[in-house]
């Protein structure tokens, strides 16, 4: 019964995303590989190149024990994301100010990915993220995420300030992008999810999902039994969060043409 009621939710989440992404907007097509352009009858018009920039912050950092040792973990956990995905990146993950990072990345680049790597670093301590789509006005910094500004670095950051007014993990902003509310339904569901999830849990999603590892042996690594790890994949909200995942990021790109 609670299966068939979940399943119906699902149902019409996704035929609501569907339905508000296309009938309000007339069937629009969003150009794809960070552009997005229009055309009229005078011609194309300008092309803007548009970036998706991640702000993290650690939830409620101050009541963290330990600090020294937090921020060289926090520091150990960004570099080591920093190269596993420097050709994915535009600019990499890069400690700011407190216990915030940023990272640049291309609309198409994999956010959950490297998210999902450097909350399993960091053994799950607690963060939230904000998501801004759009341009960058200054010149690129592939060397570290920082002395840049720009409408994709404002998005992110108003983002992180509504997740944490609002008590979400994720929010995003996107000035102008059709598809900003279905996003947010999106992340904000995976956001209510993933808050009831035990370690076991997050760190069985990992290593399932973002390693592509075997039942016996993500039990071995997290000496627990098989049947411990089964019970939890075969958890439907397991799967759904994962696609849920990459259609948010297929919606960054847009509509394929």
């Amino acid at each position: 019964m609670l299966f068939n009621l979940f399943s119906y939710f699902i149902d019409f989440m996704i035929f609501f995303v569907i339905f508000q992404h296309y009938n309000s907007y007339g069937y629009i097509k969003i150009m794809c590989s960070g552009y997005i352009g229009s055309k009229t009858t005078r011609g194309v018009m300008a092309q803007e190149k548009l970036y998706i920039v991640i702000i993290g912050d650690i939830i409620r950092s101050r009541l963290q024990q330990e600090r020294a040792a937090l921020q060289k973990r926090f520091q150990t956990a960004l570099g080591y994301s920093a190269l596993k995905f420097a050709d994915k990146v535009i600019s990499p993950p890069t400690l700011t100010i407190g216990d915030e990072f940023q990272v640049v990345l291309p609309v198409d680049g994999p956010v959950f990915d490297l998210l999902a790597q450097f909350e399993f670093s960091m053994n799950y301590i607690p963060f939230r993220y904000g998501f801004g789509l759009g341009a960058i006005a200054t010149q690129i910094n592939r060397k570290a995420a920082i002395g840049m500004d720009g409408p994709a670095f404002y998005n992110a950051r108003e983002a992180l300030e509504s997740a944490r007014k609002n008590g979400f993990i994720y929010h995003f902003k996107g000035a102008g992008a059709p598809y900003t509310q279905s996003i947010n339904l999106l992340l904000h569901w995976v956001s209510l999810r993933r808050a009831s999830w035990k370690l076991l849990k997050k760190q069985s999603y990992y290593l399932y999902h973002h390693r592509g590892m075997k039942q016996k042996d993500i039990a071995r690594r997290l000496e627990v039994s098989q049947p411990a790890v089964s019970k939890i994949i075969r958890d439907p909200a397991f799967g759904l969060a994962h696609e849920t995942a990459k259609h948010v990021e297929f919606l960054w790109k847009g509509a394929s043409s």
